[in-house]
């Protein structure tokens, strides 16, 4: 089936995940941006850490989800005249965000357990420890887990580029495949 037909796109729960994770994914960034310093303690805490925590397992799970139900569905193709090397690297993008974003809670959560703590997702239950607490593991997997942000960050951008280049340059029906209307 080809992405030039408007009947072509992703079914509608890989759509609403894409976009859910695209919100949830912006909102876990944020911190990043904001001086913390600055925010009062009910704004520290809403932001902070234990949603920062919470919200990070919520995104690799919904993004298992979304693996999960995609390697049962079928999903449009990229033009047929779309170059190969192209087509290469679209998939490579995507792959490496789904691989990168669901391990990326799991290092968040060894980091934490490394540093003496366990996760209370949402308040609601208690992650249980996977490993004991060392410091210096604890300093490793936080350098990596800081170097995996900025991979996700940059491979986004690839994406959205992507998405610009199908959209305003091919004028091709690729970014609609994944839009709702």
């Amino acid at each position: 089936m080809s992405i030039n037909h408007l009947t072509s796109r992703y079914p509608l729960v890989i759509r609403i995940l894409h976009w859910l994770i695209v919100l949830m994914l912006i909102i876990q960034f944020m911190p990043l941006y904001i001086n913390q310093k600055e925010l009062t303690d009910f704004q520290r805490q809403f932001i902070g850490m234990p949603t920062h925590f919470s919200l990070g397992v919520t995104i690799g799970l919904f993004m298992l989800l979304r693996v999960l139900i995609r390697s049962f569905s079928t999903s449009p193709t990229l033009p047929a005249d779309f170059p190969v090397v192209f087509k290469i690297v679209a998939r490579l993008v995507q792959t490496l965000l789904y691989i990168l974003i669901i391990i990326m809670p799991i290092i968040g959560l060894l980091m934490m357990n490394a540093g003496g703590y366990s996760l209370n997702w949402w308040g609601s239950f208690e992650i249980p420890k996977i490993i004991g607490q060392d410091q210096e593991l604890r300093h490793t997997l936080k350098e990596v887990h800081e170097a995996n942000a900025f991979l996700i960050l940059g491979l986004i951008g690839l994406h959205i580029l992507g998405s610009f280049y199908h959209y305003f340059i091919r004028k091709d029906q690729v970014l609609k495949s994944m839009w709702f209307n």
